[in-house]
């Protein structure tokens, strides 16, 4: 099977989420898909070999999708969570699913940093729905003891 690049870029491609949190923080990630697209308007014929091995299973094409997306993903995400670390823990999930999705992509007229953006907003706002009814429930028992406090207040009164 043919490999992108597979002696230099793929043997190298996993980097720390270090070092895309600092790319991320350092202003170097695009927080728009516009903006993360415009560095890459089409797929690249790297890319796409790299994708038609991921979807075959090849861990190590993911680890290249990975070191070559990760600072857009979390960049993106970061302008939808609003909270560097909340988005660190996004784009970790982006990268963990695209194990199962990437099969899905077809490289058709749209990029497949459009397709990975679209499928990081999804995660993000899936993590947004999920914290705010963790807050409702905490909240939830905390109003409870507040409105009975307040009758036995005024029952007492």
């Amino acid at each position: 099977m043919e490999t992108p690049e597979k002696a230099g870029s793929m043997n190298t491609a996993v980097l720390d989420h270090s070092t895309v949190a600092a790319a991320a923080t350092n202003g170097t990630a695009p927080t728009t898909p516009s903006a993360a697209c415009g560095h890459d308007p089409t797929t690249s014929p790297l890319v796409s070999r790299a994708v038609k091995r991921a979807q075959e299973g090849d861990r190590e094409a993911l680890g290249f999708l990975y070191a070559r997306y990760a600072d857009n993903v979390c960049g993106y995400v970061r302008g939808i969570v609003h909270d560097q670390h909340e988005a660190e823990h996004v784009t970790e999930h982006v990268f963990a699913k695209l194990i199962h999705v990437i099969g899905t992509y077809e490289q058709r007229d749209i990029p497949f940093l459009a397709w990975l953006l679209r499928v990081s907003r999804n995660i993000a706002v899936d993590h947004i729905r999920r914290q705010r009814a963790i807050r409702s429930r905490a909240a939830a028992p905390a109003a409870a003891r507040s409105q009975r406090s307040h009758s036995e207040a005024s029952a007492s009164g």
